[in-house]
């Protein structure tokens, strides 16, 4: 049997077992490691399976994660989310969908403590859910928008999805981050749009919400500086090449400790908790990353990768014909795979390409994220909704799934102009370079 073919069917292999929902690390490593086996035999094959957790390990950039998933456990136990939810809520929640808006904004600044979609819409869903509720909003309005928002985590900086793209792209993580500024704020735009629309057609589904007063406005206003003076910290201190990004997870979490001081929502237990969780997350990161190089060495030995970048290339010369092709197959594939595995599966097949074409690595970056980043609301695996789903019992799943469709659309739309107008995410890391 030729290399190539065990390549093909261990790519094929992976994929049943992902599907079948085997852990990503073990289907990505046994996999790899028996493919390498068949092709170069158990020797050598021993040998890079004790080298790459070595390799990968030491690479500078991987320092960046437990300092950012440290900030964000920091940010969330000290609900610095729900103080800068609250005090968007009494602003704009007289509105018509005015909640609902709140939830997109608020998501927006909690994307920048945590950089995952995931515990995002958990904590939205807990926190704004009753209130909505008590003003009659439809569950399809609520989920819809805790769902969407979320979503502008992985565009707001700090972004994990960000951070291993670079990582596997050798791109540099801080222009990657001041790239998501522009699209992450036209998303925002865009939702709120869907929240207008859609309360416009049916007012039912978003009736306005508690007025308050001015003094109320200027005191809830008060509650909401914690969370703009840590993003300031870290776009600010990259933007201004005051920092590294691997220095600005530390200055962001030592920002994030010294409000939770401040507030005094910090405790000696929480800082404990914050720890084990990070602890928690970041070994099995780092299982992820060591079984997908094993994968991907296997891939290469094989001559998979080559012969796909040969394919993938001759199908069109053009970039952005290429982008619009990459949009539609991992719009589907989304639909199975979760985010991360895409990442980690695709990305060292298809960047060898990118370059090839000429398509900017940062412009390609944004456009990759955002379309994984659809298919954690997609059915039948959308990862997103069954949490939301897991968070409250008495929601359906059909309801969630319902309630997105609108933002779907809005990310879809959002992923097309960045397509077809490379600048909405270049723009901002230009005028950086050039500084």
């Amino acid at each position: 049997m030729s290399p190539l073919i065990i390549g093909i069917a261990g790519l094929i292999v992976v994929f049943l077992l992902l599907f079948l929902r085997m852990p990503i690390a073990i289907a990505f490593a046994s996999v790899g490691f028996f493919g390498l086996c068949l092709i170069k035999g158990i020797g050598p094959a021993l040998s890079i399976l004790g080298t790459v957790p070595y390799t990968a390990m030491t690479m500078y950039v991987w320092t960046t994660v437990p300092l950012f998933v440290f900030m964000g456990y920091l940010a969330q136990h000290t609900r610095l989310a729900e103080e800068f939810y609250d005090g968007i809520r009494r602003w704009v929640g007289h509105f018509r969908g005015g909640l609902a808006t709140g939830v997109i904004l608020g998501n927006m600044a909690f994307g920048a403590c945590t950089g995952d979609s995931i515990s995002a819409s958990v904590t939205f869903l807990t926190v704004s859910l009753p209130e909505m509720r008590k003003y009659k909003y439809a569950d399809t309005l609520t989920t819809g928008a805790v769902a969407a928002g979320c979503q502008l985590a992985v565009l707001i900086p700090p972004s994990l999805p960000f951070i291993v793209y670079g990582a596997l792209t050798e791109t540099s993580i801080g222009e990657l981050f001041i790239a998501g500024i522009f699209p992450g704020l036209l998303l925002t735009v865009l939702f709120i749009g869907v929240i207008y629309v859609l309360c416009l057609r049916n007012p039912a589904l978003g009736p306005p919400g508690p007025k308050t007063t001015f003094k109320e406005k200027i005191g809830a206003a008060r509650g909401m500086w914690a969370l703009i003076t840590m993003f300031m910290v870290i776009i600010g201190g990259i933007y201004l090449g005051l920092f590294s990004p691997t220095e600005a997870g530390a200055a962001g979490a030592f920002v994030v400790f010294l409000l939770g001081l401040v507030t005094k929502r910090l405790s000696w237990q929480l800082l404990k908790t914050a720890i084990k969780d990070t602890g928690r997350t970041v070994p099995m990161i780092g299982f992820l990353v060591v079984g997908t190089l094993v994968f991907n060495r296997f891939l290469t030995m094989s001559g998979f990768t080559v012969a796909i970048a040969k394919f993938v290339g001759g199908l069109t010369e053009s970039p952005v014909a290429f982008l619009f092709i990459i949009v539609l197959v991992f719009f589907i594939l989304g639909m199975f795979l979760d985010a991360l595995s895409l990442t980690l599966l695709t990305i060292p097949i298809l960047f060898p390409v990118v370059k090839a074409m000429g398509i900017d690595p940062i412009h390609f970056g944004v456009v990759f994220v955002i379309v994984t980043a659809l298919g954690t609301l997609t059915p039948p695996f959308g990862i997103v909704v069954y949490a939301m789903s897991g968070a409250t019992r008495d929601i359906s799943l059909l309801t969630i799934f319902r309630g997105v469709v609108p933002f779907v659309i809005a990310m879809l739309v959002c992923n097309l102009l960045a397509v077809f107008f490379p600048q909405i995410s270049l723009f901002l890391p230009g005028t950086m370079m050039n500084r």
